[in-house]
């Protein structure tokens, strides 16, 4: 997804927003930068440079993107699904018990599909856990429990508040 792009003109005389703000006076050039710092959140100093970039070529651009090389996955999406697998059968326990059976599973039954979680954190498996393959999966539906209305009529009653 491209990030989006403010082009504010590539004229640079005084017409050009750019060009109009060198007229400013510094007072005025103080309360643009103070208000543009509580409506983006940005620092002084980061105003400072994108004011200074946008004088100079008319355009600011989000230059920030995805990493050029990503931190690779450990954990597989066939691991998510056998995570939730896992917690369906065992009625989704804690973190740790079931880092506990992922760990049994691996190390005395021998069952080569848990060799990564058997070795997961805690909260990393709470991350798991959050993610749209495992919630698809482990979706859990309770039924409304019903409540029996009270047959006495003295529990129906309320009190009035006393006569003054």
């Amino acid at each position: 997804m491209e990030r989006p792009r403010y082009d504010l003109g590539k004229n640079r005389g005084i017409n050009a927003p750019h060009g109009l703000y060198r007229l400013f006076t510094e007072s005025l050039h103080k309360t643009l930068k103070a208000y543009l710092g509580k409506a983006t959140g940005l620092s002084r100093a980061q105003l400072t440079r994108l004011i200074a970039r946008w004088r100079e070529s008319g355009t600011i651009r989000d230059r920030r993107g995805t990493p050029g090389k990503p931190y690779p996955r450990h954990y597989t999406p066939e691991d998510v699904l056998l995570l939730a697998e896992t917690d369906r059968l065992h009625e989704t326990l804690s973190g740790p018990a079931i880092r506990h059976v992922c760990r049994r599973q691996y190390q005395q039954y021998g069952d080569e599909r848990y060799r990564r979680l058997a070795f997961i954190s805690v909260g990393h498996l709470y991350r798991l856990r959050k993610t749209p393959a495992y919630q698809r999966r482990n979706r859990r539906f309770l039924s409304t429990q019903s409540v029996k209305a009270p047959t006495d009529p003295m529990m129906l009653v309320c009190e009035s508040a006393p006569a003054s």
